[in-house]
């Protein structure tokens, strides 16, 4: 097989085909829907369709993860870090930045893949989150889109790293290493709740989002909050660095001065670091 893929370029298509004798949009390989065939098909496939990524070709690369039960406010804290000193280098080409919010991504993923709906709606609506093994390919995908079109220096993350097989992949597979920063923002579940309640009421989609219900705010939460200790102690015994945050006091005059000063030190290496170019990958 991997002389015919080498020898006529056949796509994942092709070979899906050739495998289990029916078509298969590349869209449906990527995101890995309610078929489990994609994802064995990728495991299948793995000498071919290496990894993109990998801490030794990016070296320069930091991850900064943001860790917090629902509507603590992380989505937010990123539009405010984009829009201050960090923006003006970005936009200078000083910095080159990356963004990868599971929120959004599943949020389009069920609005425009309908075998995904048709797989984890009803469960998103539930205030269930998606398998593992569906994040980490979800993951592993943009990551690598990041890193074809040019490596950013600095990756902001919100909304992986949300279970301990999540954060083992990480660790092993270096998305999570030293130098990395994982902020753990926790706040009441009234605050929480406020901002739930703001969001729903001010947003122009607030109230058409599919989780947007007391029920499954609720259920986020106190999820979030039963295995938070278990995610705590596995980031600490990685080689990141750790910062507990107060997500009780208004984001933008408190929390935000706080983690913008935070990550001082990753801006100043991102700009005396190497600007990573967009590659051709051959699989």
């Amino acid at each position: 097989m991997l002389f015919l893929y080498r020898t006529f370029e056949f796509d994942l298509t092709h070979i899906y085909e050739l495998l289990y004798g029916k078509t298969c949009s590349l869209q449906d390989t990527s995101t890995s829907t309610s078929d489990p065939i994609p994802l064995v098909t990728r495991t299948i496939l793995s000498p071919i369709l290496k990894r993109v990524f990998s801490r030794e070709e990016f070296p320069q690369t930091r991850f900064v993860y943001l860790i917090g039960p629902t509507c603590v406010g992380k989505g937010f804290l990123i539009r405010l870090l984009l829009t201050m000193t960090l923006r003006i280098l970005i936009r200078c080409g000083l910095i080159r930045h990356g963004i990868i919010s599971f929120g959004d991504i599943i949020k389009d993923l069920l609005e425009t893949n309908p075998r995904f709906k048709a797989a984890y709606g009803a469960m998103v609506k539930a205030g269930d989150l998606i398998p593992d093994h569906e994040a980490i390919l979800i993951f592993e995908t943009k990551i690598d889109e990041l890193a074809r079109s040019g490596m950013p220096n600095l990756i902001i993350v919100d909304g992986f790293c949300r279970s301990p097989k999540q954060i083992m992949f990480a660790v092993d597979n270096g998305y999570l290493a030293h130098g990395d920063k994982v902020f753990m923002i926790e706040a009441d579940e009234s605050t929480c709740l406020a901002r739930f309640m703001h969001r729903c009421e001010n947003k122009p989609d607030g109230r058409n989002r599919i989780d947007a219900e007391l029920p499954t705010f609720h259920k986020r939460y106190r999820e979030h909050q039963a295995i938070s200790p278990k995610l705590r102690e596995l980031f600490r015994e990685s080689d990141c660095i750790v910062t507990e945050v107060d997500g009780n006091p208004d984001i933008q005059t408190v929390i935000f001065p706080k983690v913008d000063t935070l990550l001082e030190d990753d801006i100043v290496e991102a700009l005396k670091g190497q600007r990573y170019v967009a590659m051709t990958v051959s699989v």
